[in-house]
């Protein structure tokens, strides 16, 4: 048993030296420098308290210790290669179907674009029609006042006529009666 004790007594010990000359290895002060982030730089160079020359000497010249290998990248089984040709055989005639669907529905824009200008350009004929039929119709409107009036002066003519007439035939009967009157 004080075996073992002293050969865990050892390691804690020696666990404890060796944490001891770990902190005090230039490697792990070099590891925290190089943890300090970019953010964690400006600041401290926008706060003044370091001048980027300072960061610049004391920046670990050697980078070959930071690379990320990429790994290749696996190459697909036939299957999933089939599956993936397969897509993009569906993805392409789905394009060709959308691309056939977007010209027929630009031709229908098209088609009722000029419908619509010939429609406008029908409506500018229309309404200048009508504005003729309206001046047509002021003329006959005009024409029906001046018929009007003639056909007024002309009753008017008649009339006057008509009462010579009666004026006459009043004479006439006034004759009549008076010499009616003689008579009896």
């Amino acid at each position: 048993m004080d075996k073992k004790k002293v050969i865990l007594t050892s390691l804690a010990s020696a666990a404890v030296l060796g944490a001891s000359v770990l902190v005090s290895q230039s490697s792990v002060v070099k590891a925290a420098k190089e943890e300090i982030g970019k953010e964690d730089l400006l600041k401290v160079i926008a706060d003044e308290e370091l001048e980027i020359g300072d960061v610049i000497v004391d920046w670990p010249a050697d980078t070959s210790e930071h690379k990320t290998v990429a790994e290749p990248v696996s190459e697909f089984t036939d299957e999933d290669q089939a599956k993936l040709d397969e897509a993009d055989k569906e993805a392409q005639v789905d394009a060709a179907k959308v691309l056939s669907d977007l010209i027929a529905t630009l031709e229908k824009i098209e088609k009722s674009t000029i419908d619509d200008i010939n429609k406008d350009a029908t409506i500018t004929d229309k309404e200048a029609a009508e504005e003729a039929k309206k001046e047509e119709e002021a003329k006959l409107a005009a024409a029906d006042k001046e018929a009007a009036e003639e056909n007024s002066n002309a009753k008017k003519l008649e009339l006057s006529k008509l009462e010579e007439q009666v004026a006459k035939i009043k004479v006439q009967l006034s004759s009549l009666q008076v010499s009616g009157d003689k008579n009896s």
